[in-house]
Order: structure tokens, then C-alpha cells, then sequence
């Protein structure tokens, strides 16, 4: 078994999450609310579909370093993300 590893900050706090510490099938809400212990993140219809679940994700670039902000549906699960720097 492959152990699956992501780093982020939600609210300036550092969290470092594995395949091990919490389930792949893990939505970013459900982490957010059951993990990281916030639960203003709001759910409603579980689908993505009426808009409660939308959350900043902000980041740099990885080559430019431009600041980047989207507003991300928080229910629905992503396969990958995959950044490379050239």
C-alpha cells in the first residue's frame, strides 16, 4: 500500500495528513469540520450543488510565484493535484 501524503494550513495552522491518519475518501469538508474541529464550514446538499460548501484555497504558484485564490466546492472528493516545477 502506497501512503498518500498532503501538507496544507487551514487558518495559519500546519496540518500534515496521510492515508494512515485519516481515510482517502475524505472530503475536504468532512476534514475540515471533523478533524481540524471547524465546523463554520457549512454543508448542505452534499452534492456541490447549492453553494453552503464553497471555501478559499489560496496558494503560490510553484514556478511563478503568484499568489493564487479559488473558491473550491468542499463536498466533492479530488483525485490528484499535481505541481512541477520546470
Amino acid at each position: 500500500m502506497v501512503l498518500l501524503e498532503i501538507n496544507f494550513t487551514i487558518n495559519g495552522k500546519v496540518f500534515n495528513v496521510n492515508s494512515k491518519s485519516v481515510p482517502v475518501d475524505t472530503s475536504l469538508n468532512t476534514f475540515i469540520r471533523n478533524h481540524a474541529h471547524l465546523s463554520g464550514t457549512k454543508f448542505m446538499c452534499l452534492e456541490g450543488g447549492c453553494g453552503a460548501c464553497v471555501v478559499n484555497l489560496s496558494g503560490l504558484h510553484p514556478v511563478t510565484g503568484d499568489v493564487f485564490s479559488y473558491a473550491v466546492n468542499s463536498v466533492t472528493h479530488f483525485r490528484s493535484v499535481q505541481l512541477h516545477k520546470q
